[in-house]
């Protein structure tokens, strides 16, 4: 197993100096490789508003989802696994936007990455999104380890750029 010196799962979040760079791609495909090498794995759909990652899986809309941690009576995050066809590998799915009725707090990534890294897993793949708000720095700091995903453009560059004085400072 490749699990910190706690003994919990490997926290790998990724994000984007702007939206359409492809860190839902490159987040699904890390998670699916990793679950081929043997290493169980949990993919997480933090990203805002999306919340589609289900689809890279070939998944239709979960019926259960990260929204249910928004509730009052929240059940416990592994019972929201959803098992996504590929051996090792299983789904949290992402907040869909018709459950929403408020934004979720701002630490709530942060919340769930924490609750995740204690899963029965190697790795926790995070797909948090792109830009720099609050939630996307706090969850890159909350992680093992973050990959800030851009491309060529100015916009993206620029982005991530930002978002990575965001999270040292």
């Amino acid at each position: 197993m490749t699990r910190t010196p706690e003994n919990r799962a490997r926290v790998i979040a990724l994000a984007g100096g702007k939206g359409g760079v492809g860190t839902s791609l490159l987040a699904a495909n890390l998670a699916i490789h990793l679950a081929r090498q043997g290493r169980d794995t949990v993919l997480v759909d933090l990203a805002p508003g999306g919340a589609d990652l289900h689809t890279y899986l070939g998944l239709k809309r979960p019926r259960r989802h990260l929204g249910e941690k928004l509730r009052a009576s929240a059940p416990a995050l592994a019972d929201l696994l959803i098992a996504s066809g590929i051996s090792n590998l299983q789904l949290l799915a992402g907040v869909p936007e018709r459950s929403l009725r408020r934004a979720p707090p701002d630490a709530f990534p942060v919340k769930v990455l924490d609750e995740a890294r204690r899963l029965p897993c190697d790795f926790v793949i995070a797909d948090v999104g792109s830009g720099r708000t609050v939630p996307v720095r706090l969850a890159c700091a909350a992680s093992d380890t973050s990959l800030l995903v851009s491309t060529p453009e100015p916009s993206s560059a620029g982005g991530v750029l930002s978002l990575q004085a965001a999270i040292l400072y």
